[in-house]
């Protein structure tokens, strides 16, 4: 306390003030921060995980799709121009969606079964041509045959769609990985804003009662010695702490005013008491003169006068 007692009021105002704003500001920041991560987690969880699903589940159905043409393209001879189009235009949207998915953020478990999806689907697109040309060539049940249970093509589709599966449980996962970590960043920052506003609130209440011990109670302390010397009290004395700001040199003077008062009014008592002796001696000598100037009265060698 000594020390705050020798710092000026404005550098204290001004101290609590910047002690305030920098806890303000690590609230700010962290709050910002905290935000951040968050907003990263979301922005992960969009980008990462559900663009890639969006692409596998868009794959996985125009690779749907295919067979269910290839089956009509075998069965109805008279539509297959326009059923190997939509074959190639299914083909060309699972390209695409691969090749998305290979641009997209992955783990080195997806990036392994993504190698196998694409071996995969390379094998499945040579199944897929040779069953297009055996129809061509009229050789349906041939066709038919590769496409049925343990047939190459319906071996190569399956291995397609497995791939296809674990890709997307792959990024289920992540994603759930990824929903966690948002909880749990999510949390703490709520813990750390908590415990942040409560270190705020306590050292602002401290900040409060340092300052007033420090300026409020001396003024208040200053001003009831002012009150009873005004009511003409000089016995009150201001507190004699040694202090070096404003407080300190305002008792200082206080003090010094006061010993002057003092200094005073001994002075105008003293010469009250001066007034009255000079008064009685006055008396005195007057009553002296006009005993000496009468017969009848006789003045001893003490000074007493007697009737004679």
């Amino acid at each position: 306390m000594n020390i705050l007692n020798n710092i000026k009021v404005g550098k204290k105002i001004v101290g609590s003030f910047v002690v305030i704003a920098v806890l303000l500001v690590v609230v700010a920041v962290s709050s910002f921060f905290n935000t951040k991560n968050i907003n990263d987690g979301m922005t992960t969880m969009y980008a990462n995980r559900l663009v890639p699903i969006s692409l596998l589940g868009q794959a996985g159905s125009a690779f749907y799709n295919v067979r269910g043409d290839l089956y009509k393209y075998i069965m109805f001879p008279d539509e297959r121009t326009v059923l190997e189009q939509e074959i190639k235009a299914q083909v060309a949207e699972v390209e695409k969606d691969k090749n998305g998915f290979h641009s997209k953020y992955l783990t080195p478990a997806e990036k392994s079964e993504a190698e196998h999806f694409d071996m995969f689907w390379a094998d499945y697109t040579k199944e897929l041509a040779e069953v297009l040309v055996k129809a061509k060539a009229g050789k349906q049940n041939e066709a038919l045959k590769m496409m049925a249970s343990g047939g190459s093509f319906s071996n190569a589709r399956q291995r397609v769609e497995d791939s296809i599966g674990k890709l997307i449980e792959l990024n289920v996962k992540m994603a759930d990985t990824t929903h966690k970590q948002g909880d749990d960043t999510f949390a703490g920052a709520t813990i750390f804003m908590a415990v942040t506003s409560v270190v705020a609130l306590t050292l602002a209440l401290v900040i409060g009662l340092v300052l007033t011990r420090s300026i409020a109670n001396p003024l208040a302390a200053i001003t009831r010695v002012a009150q009873q010397v005004a009511s003409g009290d000089l016995s009150a004395d201001v507190l004699t702490e040694q202090r070096r700001d404003e407080i300190g040199v305002l008792a200082k003077a206080f003090r010094e005013m006061l010993e002057n008062l003092r200094s005073t009014t001994m002075d105008l008592s003293e010469g009250k008491r001066l007034e009255a002796e000079l008064h009685t001696a006055s008396v005195y000598a007057r009553s002296l003169i006009e005993a000496s100037l009468d017969p009848l009265v006789t003045i001893s060698a003490d000074g007493k006068i007697t009737d004679v």
